[in-house]
């Protein structure tokens, strides 16, 4: 009789977050060296604004669903709310802006006044090396990128009122060559703002900058000891849109269509999972052409080793994303928590008289600590129990040391066992040789109990090698 249960829980905790990075364009002036704007130049500040604009709270579902395991294991998995990430792709403290490229175009007549100008900051200034025109107004589109080119060129248009649109087409980078599986790393986000009919008698040109692309991030949640992160990747999503921009200031908005070419992305890692890490920094942030999910086809992956052993986690983003879509100007956060829960199974093999390759795993998450008994039984053909089982029925060949008897008839293995370890066998094999039971069969188990490591002292009997917390290489 061999004893295991089965259920082992694995939580995934999501958020979406949006969270436009703010910054705005005054006129002053940085070439003169004087602290007082001149009001015929234009140049730029950007600075990051100190508001972040999160979804509402009835914006988040609590849902659940479950992941399939390659062992055909059911998994149940939840989503819950969490706080908010006050880290964005690109701002002006983690990872501050190194470009600004500048459109402007006349008001009156629609015709262009800067065009792409590429500019470059002299401290908390953005000089453009361009004057107002005398009596007339400006409408500005400005574009920055985490990369160091921009990426795409808007074609901009004027309505009769002065204000602007533009649109784009746009392809999310994959890596290649030393960067294959590093798709993150290579993908840049990229940052549209624009105002309307500005002109020289305004104190200060405000531009508000907004991410046009989705960002999604990783961090860990509760975990075991002995989990390695081995890749997040995405599947089926689509790499090419066209955006089309309207709207000024903190109403911009961002419409994406079009989409073409599903491809696949993936981050390679090896980073052992350790509770509230940001999975690989900002740089591992995905940064995604903003789709909706109709369907199941566009998946999450994340592959995992527990002690060695793997895992890969599949789960459609139409069931995990509230609203089914990525959203532009968002920054979405993963939580990836396991539960530090145990679990046991136990196999052997049976080859006539002889008992060996006795395999006890913790088959859970968490560590444990495993004691083991043998029980058996000499039953006759009726099933009927004729006598209970003695050692001395047979002969033990290869007791490990790592196995100790203690007064209470329990074997302990004096080691912790991780979340998915098996353990060394407590013996090679053991082979009957009595000759007392002829015509009987006996029922001989390896009867295995294991507690999580914390709970080591539950046990009076334990070895003395127990402890809590433990340590892994």
């Amino acid at each position: 009789m061999k004893r295991m249960n089965k259920y082992k829980i694995l939580p995934f905790k999501a958020l979406a977050a949006a969270l436009p990075v703010i910054f705005s364009l005054a006129g002053c002036v940085s070439e003169l060296g004087s602290e007082v704007p001149a009001p015929e130049l234009i140049t730029l500040q950007v600075e990051e604004g100190g508001s972040i604009i999160c979804k509402s709270g009835d914006s988040f579902e609590n849902t659940s669903f479950e992941i399939e395991l390659p062992n055909s294991e059911i998994i149940p998995v939840s989503i819950s709310r969490s706080v908010p990430t006050r880290a964005a792709v690109v701002d002006t403290l983690l990872n501050p802006l190194q470009e600004l490229w500048l459109w402007a175009k006349l008001t009156d007549d629609g015709s262009d006044y800067i065009s792409g100008h590429d500019l470059d900051p002299e401290g908390k200034y953005w000089a453009t090396g361009h004057y107002w025109p005398k009596d007339r107004s400006l409408s500005f589109l400005a574009c920055s990128s985490s990369a160091s080119e921009l990426g795409f060129s808007p074609d901009i248009a004027m309505s009769a009122g002065g204000e602007l649109s533009c649109s784009f087409d746009y392809t999310v980078a994959k890596g290649s060559g030393e960067y294959d599986g590093r798709d993150a790393e290579v993908q840049a986000d990229i940052l549209l703002g624009m105002t309307f009919k500005r002109n020289a008698e305004g104190k200060e040109v405000p531009v508000k900058l907004h991410h046009a692309l989705s960002a999604v991030r990783f961090v860990v949640g509760s975990m075991p000891y002995g989990i390695t992160l081995k890749s997040i990747g995405f599947s089926n999503l689509y790499s090419k849109a066209t955006c089309t921009v309207n709207g000024e200031l903190a109403a911009l908005n961002f419409d994406w269509s079009a989409h073409s070419e599903k491809v696949s992305y993936s981050q390679s890692f090896n980073q052992p999972m350790n509770m509230d890490d940001n999975i690989g920094g900002s740089q591992h942030t995905f940064v995604l052409i903003p789709q909706e999910f109709s369907t199941d086809d566009a998946q999450l992956e994340i592959g995992f080793t527990i002690k060695g052993r793997p895992y890969v986690l599949k789960k459609s983003l139409n069931s995990i994303l509230s609203g089914s879509k990525l959203d532009p100007d968002h920054i979405y956060t993963f939580r990836i928590g396991i539960p530090d829960e145990i679990d046991i199974k136990v196999d052997d093999d049976v080859a006539s008289n002889v008992k060996s390759n006795i395999r006890i795993t913790n088959t859970g998450f968490g560590p444990g600590y495993i004691r083991m008994a043998l029980v058996g039984n000499w039953v006759n053909s009726h099933g009927i129990i004729i006598a209970p089982w003695l050692p001395e029925d047979g002969e033990f060949e290869g007791w490990n040391p790592a196995w100790e008897q203690r007064s209470d008839g329990f074997y302990y293995y004096k080691n912790v066992a991780l979340g998915g370890e098996t353990v060394p066998a407590p013996f090679d094999k053991y082979t009957l040789t009595t000759k007392d039971h002829d015509g009987q069969t006996l029922y001989l188990s390896v009867m295995t109990q294991i507690i999580h490591a914390s709970c080591y002292n539950i046990w009076p009997n334990r070895p003395s090698e127990w402890k809590w917390p433990i340590s892994t290489p």
